[in-house]
């Protein structure tokens, strides 16, 4: 996998005005027997720039973990099929109570809303946040639960979201 940064600064807070243009890609290859790598399919990604981190399951699935210079706006986790199509991606309203996001200190450019990945057994646990918060994501990726220690919400993709576009 390879991904090439994108060129719409003026899609992420705090640099209206500057330029707009084509968003972060992702490239998946395939590795051959004889070590050589070939292309499988080129995916446009919901980042703007760049996503800070990303994460390849070993069956090919793809999770992107917010957009560079802005974390916790826009589609903060995006979840993408093994042939590069978007299965589900969640804002943060998505994810968590209006309360819950009161919690999470701010900065110019950013919601400071997790903390790190930790990925483990049938789960894939991939973030924590600050206020005690885990995201889990179950091994078909088109499920995620939060919980706390007092609630516990689904979010369900029933289908593949395909040509969202951008935004």
């Amino acid at each position: 996998m390879r991904v090439i940064p994108g060129e719409s600064l003026g899609d992420t807070i705090g640099f209206a005005g500057a330029k707009n243009g084509r968003y972060a890609t992702d490239e998946f290859y395939r590795r051959g027997h004889d070590r050589s790598y070939s292309l499988v399919t080129q995916v446009d990604l919901l980042n703007p720039m760049a996503p800070v981190e990303f994460f390849v399951s070993n069956d090919g699935h793809l999770a992107t973990l917010d957009n560079w210079h802005n974390l916790g706006y826009g589609k903060v986790v995006s979840l993408y099929g093994s042939r590069g199509e978007l299965v589900r991606s969640y804002e943060l309203s998505d994810l968590f109570q209006a309360d819950e996001l009161k919690e999470f200190s701010q900065s110019v450019s950013s919601i400071h809303w997790r903390t790190g990945p930790a990925i483990s057994g049938e789960t894939r646990k991939l973030f924590s946040s600050p206020s005690r918060v885990a995201v889990t994501f179950f091994s078909d990726w088109r499920q995620a639960v939060t919980s706390t220690a007092s609630t516990t919400r689904s979010c369900i993709a029933a289908e593949p979201a395909l040509n969202q576009g951008n935004g």
